[in-house]
Protein backbone atom coordinates (compact mmCIF):
# COMPACT_ATOMS: atom_id res chain seq x y z
CA UNK A 1 0.00 0.00 0.00
CA UNK A 2 1.17 3.54 -0.80
CA UNK A 3 0.17 6.80 0.92
CA UNK A 4 0.51 10.33 -0.46
CA UNK A 5 1.43 13.53 1.39
CA UNK A 6 -0.02 17.01 0.87
CA UNK A 7 2.66 17.78 -1.77
CA UNK A 8 1.85 14.68 -3.82
CA UNK A 9 4.87 12.60 -2.77
CA UNK A 10 4.24 8.89 -2.34
CA UNK A 11 5.47 6.70 0.50
CA UNK A 12 5.46 2.98 1.16
CA UNK A 13 2.94 2.43 3.96
CA UNK A 14 5.08 2.20 7.07
CA UNK A 15 4.89 2.84 10.81
CA UNK A 16 6.88 6.06 10.30
CA UNK A 17 4.32 7.58 7.93
CA UNK A 18 3.29 9.75 10.86
CA UNK A 19 6.37 11.78 9.92
CA UNK A 20 5.30 12.51 6.34
CA UNK A 21 3.82 15.93 7.07
CA UNK A 22 5.78 16.27 10.34
CA UNK A 23 8.41 18.46 8.64
CA UNK A 24 5.97 20.91 7.05
CA UNK A 25 5.95 23.42 9.92
CA UNK A 26 9.18 22.54 11.70
CA UNK A 27 11.77 23.76 9.25
CA UNK A 28 12.19 27.09 7.47
CA UNK A 29 12.93 26.39 3.81
CA UNK A 30 12.89 30.02 2.69
CA UNK A 31 16.02 31.25 1.00
CA UNK A 32 17.03 27.95 -0.58
CA UNK A 33 18.80 28.69 -3.87
CA UNK A 34 18.60 26.52 -7.02
CA UNK A 35 22.37 25.80 -6.81
CA UNK A 36 22.29 24.82 -3.12
CA UNK A 37 23.62 21.53 -1.81
CA UNK A 38 21.48 20.40 1.13
CA UNK A 39 22.48 17.78 3.67
CA UNK A 40 19.54 16.27 5.54
CA UNK A 41 20.92 14.36 8.52
CA UNK A 42 18.19 12.19 9.96
CA UNK A 43 16.21 11.98 6.71
CA UNK A 44 13.94 9.20 7.99
CA UNK A 45 11.58 8.20 5.14
CA UNK A 46 12.37 11.28 3.03
CA UNK A 47 9.58 13.81 3.59
CA UNK A 48 11.87 16.83 4.18
CA UNK A 49 14.35 15.78 1.48
CA UNK A 50 11.58 15.38 -1.08
CA UNK A 51 10.03 18.72 -0.21
CA UNK A 52 13.28 20.68 -0.71
CA UNK A 53 14.49 18.65 -3.70
CA UNK A 54 12.52 20.87 -6.11
CA UNK A 55 14.22 23.98 -4.70
CA UNK A 56 17.90 22.99 -4.87
CA UNK A 57 20.59 21.27 -6.90
CA UNK A 58 21.05 18.19 -4.71
CA UNK A 59 20.00 16.72 -1.36
CA UNK A 60 22.10 14.18 0.51
CA UNK A 61 19.66 12.23 2.70
CA UNK A 62 21.62 10.74 5.61
CA UNK A 63 19.73 7.97 7.39
CA UNK A 64 20.87 5.00 9.52
CA UNK A 65 17.57 3.34 10.50
CA UNK A 66 14.93 3.90 7.81
CA UNK A 67 17.42 3.70 4.92
CA UNK A 68 15.72 0.91 2.92
CA UNK A 69 12.32 2.65 3.12
CA UNK A 70 13.99 5.95 2.14
CA UNK A 71 15.58 4.35 -0.94
CA UNK A 72 12.26 2.76 -1.93
CA UNK A 73 10.43 6.10 -1.48
CA UNK A 74 13.01 7.88 -3.68
CA UNK A 75 12.48 5.22 -6.36
CA UNK A 76 8.69 5.42 -6.00
CA UNK A 77 8.76 9.19 -6.58
CA UNK A 78 11.39 9.05 -9.37
CA UNK A 79 13.43 11.78 -7.64
CA UNK A 80 16.87 12.06 -9.21
CA UNK A 81 18.54 14.73 -7.06
CA UNK A 82 18.09 13.08 -3.64
CA UNK A 83 21.08 10.87 -2.83
CA UNK A 84 20.47 8.39 0.00
CA UNK A 85 23.46 7.84 2.30
CA UNK A 86 23.59 5.07 4.91
CA UNK A 87 25.35 6.91 7.75
CA UNK A 88 24.79 8.00 11.33
CA UNK A 89 25.86 11.33 12.82
CA UNK A 90 27.75 11.37 16.10
CA UNK A 91 31.19 11.61 17.68
CA UNK A 92 33.00 9.29 15.26
CA UNK A 93 32.77 6.27 17.53
CA UNK A 94 30.75 3.08 17.33
CA UNK A 95 27.58 3.66 19.32
CA UNK A 96 24.42 1.81 20.23
CA UNK A 97 21.70 3.95 18.66
CA UNK A 98 17.95 3.59 19.06
CA UNK A 99 14.99 4.61 16.92
CA UNK A 100 11.41 3.63 17.77
CA UNK A 101 12.49 0.58 19.75
CA UNK A 102 15.06 -0.61 17.20
CA UNK A 103 18.67 -0.76 18.42
CA UNK A 104 21.75 -0.90 16.22
CA UNK A 105 25.49 -0.65 16.84
CA UNK A 106 26.65 1.84 14.23
CA UNK A 107 29.80 3.70 13.33
CA UNK A 108 28.99 7.39 13.73
CA UNK A 109 30.49 10.23 11.74
CA UNK A 110 31.25 13.79 12.78
CA UNK A 111 29.71 16.56 10.68
CA UNK A 112 32.93 17.42 8.74
CA UNK A 113 33.30 13.75 7.74
CA UNK A 114 29.71 13.65 6.50
CA UNK A 115 30.17 16.84 4.49
CA UNK A 116 33.40 15.50 2.97
CA UNK A 117 31.68 12.22 2.04
CA UNK A 118 28.91 14.24 0.35
CA UNK A 119 31.37 16.08 -1.90
CA UNK A 120 32.74 18.67 0.49
CA UNK A 121 30.00 21.27 0.11
CA UNK A 122 26.92 22.13 2.18
CA UNK A 123 24.88 25.31 1.83
CA UNK A 124 21.89 24.27 3.95
CA UNK A 125 22.02 21.76 6.80
CA UNK A 126 19.04 20.08 8.45
CA UNK A 127 19.73 17.89 11.49
CA UNK A 128 17.19 15.72 13.32
CA UNK A 129 19.23 13.08 15.13
CA UNK A 130 17.51 12.56 18.48
CA UNK A 131 20.31 14.14 20.51
CA UNK A 132 23.58 13.94 18.55
CA UNK A 133 23.04 17.52 17.35
CA UNK A 134 24.70 18.61 20.62
CA UNK A 135 27.99 17.02 19.47
CA UNK A 136 28.28 19.48 16.56
CA UNK A 137 31.07 21.95 17.18
CA UNK A 138 30.23 25.56 16.24
CA UNK A 139 33.36 25.82 14.07
CA UNK A 140 32.04 22.90 11.97
CA UNK A 141 29.21 25.15 10.78
CA UNK A 142 31.20 28.21 9.66
CA UNK A 143 30.99 27.44 5.91
CA UNK A 144 27.26 26.63 5.99
CA UNK A 145 24.84 29.42 5.09
CA UNK A 146 21.66 28.01 6.69
CA UNK A 147 21.09 25.56 9.52
CA UNK A 148 17.91 23.94 10.78
CA UNK A 149 18.35 21.83 13.92
CA UNK A 150 15.79 19.87 15.87
CA UNK A 151 17.02 20.08 19.46
CA UNK A 152 16.44 17.19 21.88
CA UNK A 153 17.50 16.13 25.32
CA UNK A 154 18.98 17.42 28.54
CA UNK A 155 19.78 21.00 27.50
CA UNK A 156 16.06 21.61 26.90
CA UNK A 157 15.34 20.98 30.58
CA UNK A 158 18.56 22.30 32.11
CA UNK A 159 18.55 25.50 30.12
CA UNK A 160 19.69 26.22 26.59
CA UNK A 161 22.22 28.78 27.83
CA UNK A 162 24.41 25.91 29.07
CA UNK A 163 24.81 24.43 25.59
CA UNK A 164 28.30 24.96 24.11
CA UNK A 165 26.83 24.60 20.61
CA UNK A 166 24.52 27.57 21.13
CA UNK A 167 27.18 29.66 22.86
CA UNK A 168 29.43 29.21 19.83
CA UNK A 169 26.66 29.73 17.30
CA UNK A 170 25.83 33.16 18.66
CA UNK A 171 29.18 34.46 17.33
CA UNK A 172 28.45 33.64 13.69
CA UNK A 173 24.73 32.98 13.31
CA UNK A 174 21.55 34.92 13.75
CA UNK A 175 19.16 32.29 15.03
CA UNK A 176 15.81 31.73 16.69
CA UNK A 177 14.59 28.76 18.69
CA UNK A 178 10.96 27.83 18.92
CA UNK A 179 8.80 25.01 20.12
CA UNK A 180 5.69 23.73 18.41
CA UNK A 181 2.87 22.64 20.71
CA UNK A 182 2.11 20.00 21.78
CA UNK A 183 5.73 18.79 21.44
CA UNK A 184 7.39 19.03 24.87
CA UNK A 185 10.48 17.07 23.90
CA UNK A 186 11.91 19.04 20.99
CA UNK A 187 12.66 22.60 19.88
CA UNK A 188 13.68 23.88 16.47
CA UNK A 189 16.60 26.18 15.75
CA UNK A 190 16.53 28.25 12.54
CA UNK A 191 19.88 29.90 11.80
CA UNK A 192 21.48 32.10 9.15
CA UNK A 193 25.26 32.51 8.99
CA UNK A 194 25.85 36.27 9.19
CA UNK A 195 29.30 35.89 7.64
CA UNK A 196 27.96 34.29 4.43
CA UNK A 197 24.76 36.28 3.80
Amino acid sequence: MVVTDSFGYKYIDDKDNIFIDHSLNQYDISGIDPDDIIIDIGANIGSFSFRVSKLCKRVYAIEPFRFNILVENIRLNKITNVVPVLMAHGTGEDKVLEWNGTYKVLKTWRLPEIIKFCGGECDYLKVDTEGTEWTIRPEELLDIRRIELELHGAFLWRGLGDAPLLQGLSKHFKYTIRSLPPDRYSMWLHGVNTGIL
